[in-house]
């Protein structure tokens, strides 16, 4: 599995590519004090989020609002893919309509979406990492 960073002002973007064993994920429910968007590129998965549960075969982002509670699972060793963009709460604070989207939802509600923007934000993200 390899795995790229890159940051900028309250935003950092994680690229994870390889090959995942099934048990690389806890099958516990964890959250975070920042955001995050999950583009999901490659690999099945299982989606644990506020007691509901997804199933995910790549194509879709995953919102995530601080301290809400999440975990995935595969049930096979597989190739994966997948950006994590981590967006810290200063960030937020000054982006209300981006927190709006992400943060002023009921949780477990309105996390999984498949955007008619998503090869585009592919594209973009592909460029920031130069492949």
């Amino acid at each position: 599995m390899k795995t790229e960073t890159a940051s900028h002002n309250g935003i950092t973007i994680f690229h994870i590519n390889g090959r995942i064993k099934k048990d690389f994920w806890s099958e516990s429910y964890h959250s975070h004090e920042h955001a995050e968007i999950f583009v999901h590129v490659l690999g099945k998965m299982d989606l644990f989020i506020e007691n509901k549960v997804y199933s995910h075969n790549g194509n879709e982002i995953r919102l995530y609002a601080p301290w809400e509670l999440h975990f995935g699972k595969a049930d096979f060793d597989q190739d994966m893919e997948w950006y994590q963009i981590s967006i810290n709460n200063g960030f937020l604070k000054s982006n209300p309509s981006l927190a709006d989207k992400i943060v002023n939802r009921e949780k477990g509600k309105g996390n999984v979406f498949i955007s008619k923007k998503y090869n585009s934000i592919i594209s973009l993200l592909d460029e920031i990492f130069e492949k």
